[in-house]
């Protein structure tokens, strides 16, 4: 475990801890521990002798470090379309946010989920009204590493507003209805996902769309623009 049985001759290596107790003692009265520091197994993940001047760990890549019992993870991560910058590249950079040791949050997080993301992500809650789950809990709809769908998004974002917003109940098609083919637009499009103006519409949107989307879709159909931007030759030149 800590190269004892590797001594010869009478020799017999101290354990880690003879020298950092502080740490040991400080890390190990976490409320969550990594199990191999829990056993002592200090070199499951540093060299006893040092080698990379980065916390004397085996390997440089935290991410390929991490993935010596998370297996394949370094691997299946960076096939993903979408990946959380902390974590693109070779280096990739685990512990930006977990502990390595423990920590008083799940999964080692350093600070609570939705904290710890605000310390990158300052401006997304920047606007009065927030979207519940961007103030309580950002994994609600994000992977914290990656995933198949942009944004890290758990799921396509069509799928993922249906789960709490129903589609089918009479407020929002009374807001939506007149919009054909839903399905095919990006939500998004028009309300920013953590936080806007009432009912989290984005910042920089079309004027008409303050009184609401059917000032320009009519019965199913959308009107030209140029039925409201009357001079199309100055609009197009300036273009």
């Amino acid at each position: 475990m800590f190269g004892a049985e590797r001594g010869r001759k009478g020799f017999k290596p101290k354990e880690c801890i003879e020298c950092h107790q502080r740490v040991y003692e400080r890390d190990l009265n976490q409320r969550v521990v990594h199990s191999v520091f829990k056993e002592k197994n200090c070199e499951a993940c540093h060299l006893r002798h040092g080698r990379l001047p980065v916390k004397t760990f085996i390997y440089r890549s935290e991410k390929k470090l991490c993935g010596q019992c998370h297996k394949n993870y370094d691997v299946e991560l960076d096939k993903l379309p979408s990946v959380h910058t902390p974590l693109k590249g070779v280096e990739g950079k685990c512990l930006i946010c977990h502990n390595s040791h423990g920590a008083k949050e799940a999964k080692l997080l350093k600070e609570d989920a939705s904290q710890l993301c605000l310390n990158c992500h300052k401006k997304v809650l920047e606007e009065v009204n927030m979207h519940q789950p961007a103030k309580t809990n950002c994994l609600t709809c994000h992977d914290p590493h990656g995933s198949k769908n942009n944004f890290n998004l758990k799921e396509s974002e069509y799928n993922l507003c249906q789960t709490c917003h129903n589609y089918k109940s009479e407020t929002f098609i009374k807001a939506h209805g007149e919009i054909k083919e839903l399905n095919k637009l990006s939500c998004s499009d028009c309300h920013n996902p953590h936080s806007g103006k009432g009912k989290l519409i984005r910042k920089v949107f079309h004027a008409p769309l303050a009184k609401g989307c059917s000032e320009c879709h009519k019965e199913g159909k959308v009107l030209d623009c140029f039925s409201c931007h009357k001079n199309r030759d100055r609009f197009i030149k300036n273009f």
